[in-house]
């Protein structure tokens, strides 16, 4: 079986694990888990199904949403990417990312 990287031509990972929120189109938003980041993309864990193809916004803490779409899906699993990065800045984006601590944003209940 061939690893993500050659399946899907995609640049080295880095495995992270934190909390995030994502925002679907239609306002709906929950938390989900950040598993991993490449300079474009993530992978993430969440409770809620997403659709391949949505537009999503990924709030981490302490930085401005990201526009993504999801790519792929696989159970509780999604994987999406983000043209919103600058090129130059992708893979510091990436090592910022590593580098944020959970928890995110306090729940609103």
């Amino acid at each position: 079986m061939q690893g993500n990287s050659e399946r899907f031509g995609r640049e080295r990972r880095i495995s992270v694990q934190f909390e995030a929120l994502i925002r679907e189109s239609d306002g709906c938003e929950f938390r989900v888990q950040v598993l991993d980041v490449s300079s474009s993309g993530f992978r993430i864990n969440s409770h809620a199904e997403l659709d391949v193809g949505a537009e999503v916004m990924l709030q981490l803490a302490r930085s401005r949403p990201l526009r993504a779409q999801i790519c792929w899906t696989r159970g509780r699993e999604a994987g999406g990417s983000s043209s919103t990065l600058p090129r130059r800045s992708r893979k510091e984006k990436a090592r910022a990312i590593r580098r944020t601590p959970a928890p995110l944003i306090p729940s609103s209940a």
